[in-house]
């Protein structure tokens, strides 16, 4: 309700209304956690490690794409998550860049993945003839 006063005179109180029209102003934020796995293994890319905000009320519809793929396998998408698979060769790391976008604005994160050797190569025996 709104009043005005002259200071002598109050005019009556009456409704006074605001409307607030949503704007899509604020940039999302994407977080991706490195991961470390086995040379070979593959790990599940979900909340723990990919994480968003969108401060914009009410939120927009968020979504992801891959803006540069992985050197060594594609990531699979798997319902709601992804899936990092690695190709089991002898490679110590990889990474991918992932987009965010909110229909307005677009943000972009690399995620490094970590490969740890596994000793699985067939030992060779060589001899010297002297």
């Amino acid at each position: 309700m709104l009043a005005v006063s002259d200071g002598l005179h109050k005019s009556m109180a009456v409704p006074f209304y605001v409307i607030i029209n949503s704007v899509n102003d604020e940039i999302p934020d994407l977080r991706l956690r490195n991961i470390t796995i086995m040379e070979g293994d593959f790990c599940v890319i979900g909340r723990g490690i990919l994480s968003t905000e969108d401060l914009d009320v009410p939120q927009d519809m968020l979504s992801f794409s891959i803006a540069s793929p992985p050197g060594f396998p594609t990531p699979t998408p798997a319902g709601l998550m992804l899936v990092y698979m690695h190709d089991d060769t002898e490679s110590l790391e990889d990474s991918f860049t992932m987009k965010l976008t909110d229909g307005k604005h677009t943000v972009q994160g690399t995620l490094y993945i970590y490969i740890m050797p596994v000793n699985d190569e067939i030992p060779h025996l060589s001899s010297c003839a002297a």
